[in-house]
């Protein structure tokens, strides 16, 4: 009986530990943004093709040629590459610095590039969008 009673006991502060560290867990730190990075921008217009079956009819196909990946950006100043990315896709919606240490969502966006500084502010990894 005292052994069941001891397991119990035991069983018991685990959870209650593990309830702790998932409650500490679960606060979240704010990252920095710039306020223009927010902004909604207006989405591009895409280019007109007119349709073989349709002639009348004209239909939207997308530009697949957009860059992804910026691996020429490491070491550059992070503000410098900001605009460069901005520059060369208009049509993404966020493009944000986050500086050595910070935390982020682990969400995919494909309308998103995240630019990692190192504590200099300089590009510690090549940008991609997601």
């Amino acid at each position: 009986m005292a052994n069941s009673f001891g397991g119990t006991i035991v069983i018991g502060i685990f959870v209650l530990v593990c309830a702790l560290l998932l409650s500490s867990m679960s606060s979240t730190q704010k990252v920095k943004t710039d306020s223009k990075d927010l902004k909604k921008e207006p989405t591009p217009k895409l280019p007109a093709e007119p349709c073989e079956k349709e002639p009348n009819l004209v239909v939207q196909v997308p530009d697949t040629s957009n860059k992804i990946k910026w691996p020429e950006l490491v070491g550059v100043d992070g503000k410098e590459a900001k605009a460069k990315i901005e520059k060369e896709r208009p049509d993404l919606k966020l493009v944000a610095t986050i500086p050595s240490g910070y935390m982020v969502t682990a969400d995919y966006r494909p309308d998103r590039v995240r630019i990692y500084l190192d504590e200099d502010g300089k590009v510690a990894r090549a940008p991609q969008t997601g």
